[in-house]
């Protein structure tokens, strides 16, 4: 019985025990409970306060106001000029952005989160383009406005504006979808043509008046559905700025022209055309909008080319035509057609490859030379025919690859062209040439022959590198008639005369020669204006011969001249070897009056100084034989006028005499102050006569007289 007492007890100590576990369960639990609504509360509120402080600062005018220095902050970081955040209002929308100096973009209204929908109004006003042009990407220039409403939903909504561009008044309409553009309708009344290139950065060399309009159901480029038309009305050239701006003097030139592009979803038809007294063109075909093929006819009549320079920006005058086709689509455009530019029947093929020129062949046959250089803006300075052929499978300066063909024939000079522009009169020479080059990764390889009434020219090999702007080119030389020569030189001469060298053209220009002539050899170097020419082992006489001088001097002579060409100044410096003097005029005298044959005397060195300034020689001459001493000081040799003026003193065994050469340099007259020739020689006579008539004591007197 106690046994069962002692495990009621325990049992009872247990029950005991679990009920006040239970008991400090439950109060555990309901203090935990407690815990977690406060928790719960705290992040509720935490919640509120955040949302309330999102809302704050988006959503309100003080928070606004707060973020606004930050997200100006942001934009002057993100964007390539300077910006000023002036007014920042999301609801309602108030945002008043400031763009470089005085542009600014206003926009206002009210938007939805819970409907996604907008209805803003926006101003904005560019003062000047150019100041955006690192925003834009392009060089625009003066002021642009546009004012309008974007209404709708976020992801579907429609722009609708006006604007005064180039002063016209033009209406838009915009209807965007899943945030594509979708459809646009736009007329343009009244844009003025000037205030157009204005803002194109192009001069003012036009005044009229643009009408456009567009609508465009669809502006996917698959399903492209509309129609687009521009006209222009009473386009005038401005002849002062033509004249101004592109030294071009035209008549006076009215433009017309119109242009419809209407696109039915599948093609693209084009018919438009510009006319003037001085310009017709004409272009009307179609285009497939998904593959993009094309086949369109094209008429081009150009009087005057000047007329097209302010958008070519190339010197191009005188009259073109072309009439062809354009045909393919954008992995392959073909255009061809037949010109007769410069007089000629010519056919070309050019090939574009994604728009870009990939390949062009051409055949022109009998195209004029002078019509050539007058529409390159260059002097009309001869005239011939030339046929030419070109096949060029690359258009990439860096690869060009192909082959120019080219046969020049009955080529004649203007000689009043070159007098008027060079000063050369007489130029009345005949020519042919024929070239042939062969292009490869840019590099043109070519060999050409020029034969003309006075020289021929020949050059093998030349090698153009067209990206670097380099020439390398040997080149031969041959003057059969050295007297055809003399309407360059102005200097009579005779023989033939052939000349080899190389020239090379890159940062510098260079130029060599060479010539086996005279008995010896001519070198020369040109580089740039620097000429430096050196001649060995020439015969004197060989050269006053070719130059009709009178020969005087037979000798052997090298000599080293340098000469700038751009100054006209430079040195000479000349010695002639075992040298002697021909008989001659001066020989002559000195034999009747001093007695003395000079041609037997040899000049081992004979000086020659020279000093160049235009084509005036100053000159100092040295040179002694064994009896004779000859020198001169700043001899003038004036070759423009062909005069010389020198003075010539001769030792003749230490007895001065004094030649002045004065006149014609081919035969200038001389003349000879023999004072103490005279003196020497009364004296021996007067000794010789009075030697046994006069006493011993009065000889020394008379000598002392002499």
């Amino acid at each position: 019985m106690s046994q069962s007492l002692n495990m009621s007890q325990n049992d009872l100590f247990f029950l005991k025990s679990s009920l006040f576990q239970i008991r400090i369960g439950i109060m555990t639990k309901k203090l935990g409970s407690k815990k977690m609504k406060k928790l719960l509360l705290s992040l509720f509120i935490l919640l509120i306060i955040l949302i309330g402080g999102v809302w704050g600062l988006f959503f309100t005018r003080a928070g606004n106001e707060f973020l606004r220095p930050g997200i100006e902050a942001l934009l002057n970081q993100r964007l390539p000029v300077p910006v000023r955040l002036q007014n920042f209002s999301l609801l309602p929308l108030d945002i008043t952005l400031f763009i470089g100096k005085d542009s600014q973009v206003k926009a206002k209204g009210g938007w939805s989160l819970l409907d996604q929908s907008l209805d803003i109004s926006y101003d904005i006003h560019i003062a000047r383009l150019e100041e955006l042009e690192p925003l834009i990407g392009q060089k625009l220039k003066g002021p642009l406005h546009t004012w309008g409403k974007i209404f709708g939903k976020f992801k579907n909504f429609a722009v609708q504006g006006e604007s005064d561009l180039a002063k016209s008044q033009t209406k838009y309409n915009l209807r965007v979808q899943e945030f594509e553009a979708s459809s646009l309708f736009a007329n343009m009344k009244g844009a003025r043509v000037e205030d157009l290139l204005f803002m194109a950065n192009r001069p003012k060399f036009a005044t009229g008046i643009v009408d456009a309009k567009a609508a465009m159901e669809d502006l996917e480029l698959s399903r492209l559905k509309g129609r687009v038309q521009a006209i222009l009305k009473g386009v005038r050239i401005d002849r002062g700025v033509m004249r101004k701006n592109f030294g071009v003097h035209l008549p006076k030139t009215t433009l017309r022209g119109a242009l419809l592009a209407q696109m039915d979803g599948s093609h693209i038809f084009v018919n438009g055309g510009l006319n003037s007294n001085l310009l017709r063109f004409l272009l009307k075909g179609k285009s497939d909008t998904k593959s993009l093929s094309t086949h369109m006819n094209y008429d081009l009549i150009v009087k005057e080319l000047a007329l097209l320079r302010p958008l070519t920006k190339m010197r191009l005058r005188g009259p073109i035509d072309a009439k062809g086709t354009i045909t393919g689509d954008k992995k392959a455009l073909q255009i061809g057609g037949v010109t007769h530019m410069a007089g000629s029947s010519s056919r070309y093929k050019l090939i574009l490859k994604n728009f870009k020129p990939t390949s062009l062949q051409a055949s022109i046959h009998k195209a004029q030379l002078a019509k050539i250089l007058y529409m390159l803006t260059q002097p009309r300075y001869a005239d011939g025919v030339i046929d030419s052929t070109i096949k060029l499978d690359n258009l990439d300066p860096k690869h060009l690859q192909g082959s120019i063909i080219t046969h020049l024939r009955n080529g004649h000079t203007f000689s009043r062209t070159i007098q008027k522009i060079f000063d050369i009169k007489g130029a009345d020479i005949t020519f042919r040439a024929d070239q042939k080059s062969l292009i490869h990764k840019g590099v043109v390889r070519s060999d050409i022959d020029i034969d003309s009434s006075i020289a021929q020219i020949t050059s093998r090999k030349a090698l153009y590198t067209i990206d670097q702007g380099s020439l390398k080119a040997k080149y031969l030389l041959t003057l059969p008639d050295l007297s055809k020569l003399r309407f360059i030189t102005h200097q009579k001469m005779r023989g033939t005369l052939a000349i080899d060298g190389e020239i090379k053209k890159d940062k510098d220009f260079l130029l060599t020669a060479h010539s086996d002539t005279l008995g010896g050899k001519i070198t020369a170097k040109l580089l740039n204006d620097k000429l430096q020419a050196h001649l060995k082992n020439i015969e004197v006489v060989q050269l006053t011969h070719m130059l009709y001088y009178p020969e005087v001097f037979d000798s052997s002579m090298n000599a080293d001249l340098e000469y700038n060409i751009a100054t006209k100044k430079g040195e000479l410096a000349a010695r002639a070897y075992d040298g002697h003097i021909l008989p001659n005029q001066l020989s002559f005298l000195l034999q009747q009056m001093a007695n003395f044959d000079i041609t037997k005397e040899i000049y081992k060195v004979t000086e020659l100084n020279s000093s160049i300034e235009d084509k005036q020689i100053l000159s100092n001459l040295d040179m002694k034989s064994r009896f004779t001493h000859i020198s001169s000081h700043k001899a003038l040799v004036d070759l423009a006028k062909k005069y010389i003026d020198a003075k010539l003193r001769i030792d003749i065994k230490h007895r001065p005499l004094y030649v002045k050469l004065q006149g014609a340099l081919d035969a200038p007259k001389i003349s000879i102050d023999a004072q103490s020739l005279f003196k020497e020689r009364a004296k021996k006579e007067l000794q010789k006569r009075l030697k046994d008539k006069v006493p011993k004591e009065i000889k020394g007197l008379l000598n002392n007289l002499f």
